[in-house]
């Protein structure tokens, strides 16, 4: 039988037992340690995303101590560190790289796989750590991204070493990673502290990285409408990659059981992407066919001007004539013999359809387009070659 005194007892010996459990996993949110807020910024190149996360530490100590001067070489050693943590008195210091930043891990995510000061690294997430040196500093990234701090540091981890150079900055109290360049294929992510920052190259194979994402959303429902198998025909056509391939997505975009449409747009990208792979004959047939059966007043308008940025004036006032053959009446003919003439310099005949356009051209139209006409006038009457295209708010196609 259990007395109360005995159940007491037993109750106090159960919270002694327990009660570390509930401290282990019910802990109360305190700010960070020492005040170094996390932080985090990301930047992509493309679609391929980079983020780095880390904690920023102060010049001015949590004790008010202001540590300028004494961040580089002192504060952060240069070389390894030699700082005590899981090791017993006596045991040999396991040397150590900067966290790069403060608390857990500076831990650097990539959404695809980059090249990091040229050399290649694979899509994941990594730690990010630095052996700074007067002039010259190492970086490191570790395939363990989530110790805390530098102190499980592990080289058998490192997936990547590259060499780095710091150099002078404005002053920044605050530790601070930023993404000082921003293109289409590379960045740079830039450590900034106190009087120095330190640079790091990205960059990627843009166009591996658009090929490989248009090949996975043609394999979803996407596949399923014509005018995506021909945009990315026409990516590869007008970047001049995998023309093979851009090629194979034409002709689907063109005959894909279903859903095919052979239209002007895809035909003439077809027609192109064969002329790129140096089957002119074959490229320049189907594009006759494709203007004689295929063009509307539009589409022709739109290939003549593109004939004209490329300095094709010839076939492009070829075009221009054959629209206006087609279509006598409406305006947008008689804008292309203007633009025709004026590309050959007969400002004369070219004032004379674009004011023939002004004439036609209805009165709910839309302003821009009126505009655009007039602008045009502008410059023949200055005897000037129309520009290709027009200024700011101005649409290409008129």
């Amino acid at each position: 039988m259990i007395t109360t005194k005995t159940s007491g007892t037993l109750a106090i010996v159960l919270l002694l037992f327990i009660f570390p459990l509930f401290e282990l996993r019910a802990q109360v949110t305190i700010p960070p340690v020492g005040g170094s807020q996390k932080s985090s910024v990301c930047q992509w190149m493309g679609i391929a995303e980079v983020c780095v996360t880390y904690s920023s530490p102060d010049v001015v100590s949590r004790w008010g101590k202001n540590r300028q001067g004494e961040i580089w070489g002192k504060l952060v050693p240069y070389g390894l560190s030699e700082e005590r943590w899981l090791e017993d008195e006596g045991e040999v210091a396991t040397p150590k790289p900067w966290r790069a930043g403060a608390n857990e891990n500076t831990v650097l995510t990539f959404s695809h796989d980059v090249l990091v000061e040229g050399k290649k690294l694979e899509a994941g997430t990594y730690g990010l750590f630095f052996i700074p040196g007067e002039k010259e500093w190492e970086l490191i990234l570790s395939r363990d991204s989530k110790s805390w701090g530098h102190y499980y540091y592990n080289e058998k981890n490192d997936a990547l070493r590259v060499k780095v150079v710091p150099e002078k900055a404005e002053y920044h109290q605050w530790l601070t990673y930023e993404f000082t360049e921003k293109k289409l294929d590379s960045s740079t992510l830039t450590l900034f502290w106190e009087d120095i920052k330190v640079p790091v190259h990205l960059s990627i194979d843009v166009h591996q990285v658009y090929i490989n994402q248009l090949k996975n959303e043609l394999a979803s429902r996407k596949i399923f409408y014509w005018y995506n198998w021909h945009e990315a025909a026409k990516y590869c056509l007008d970047n001049n990659v995998e023309l093979e391939l851009g090629l194979q997505w034409a002709e689907k975009a063109i005959n894909h059981p279903w859903i095919g449409n052979a239209n002007f747009v895809t035909l003439k990208t077809k027609a192109e992407l064969l002329q790129a792979l140096n089957r002119k004959q074959e490229g320049d047939s189907l594009m006759q066919f494709a203007i004689k059966y295929s063009g509307g007043v539009i589409e022709l308008h739109n290939y003549g001007r593109e004939l004209l940025q490329k300095k094709k004036i010839d076939e492009a006032v070829k075009i221009f004539k054959l629209n206006a053959a087609k279509y006598p009446d409406y305006w947008v003919t008689q804008l292309g013999l203007a633009r025709a003439y004026g590309a050959q310099g007969d400002f004369k005949t070219a004032l004379k359809y674009a004011n023939a356009a002004k004439k036609m051209i209805p009165k709910k139209e839309l302003e821009v387009r009126v505009a655009a006409i007039y602008y045009l006038i502008d410059q023949l009457e200055k005897k000037e070659v129309p520009a290709i295209y027009l200024g700011d708010g101005f649409v290409q196609a008129y």
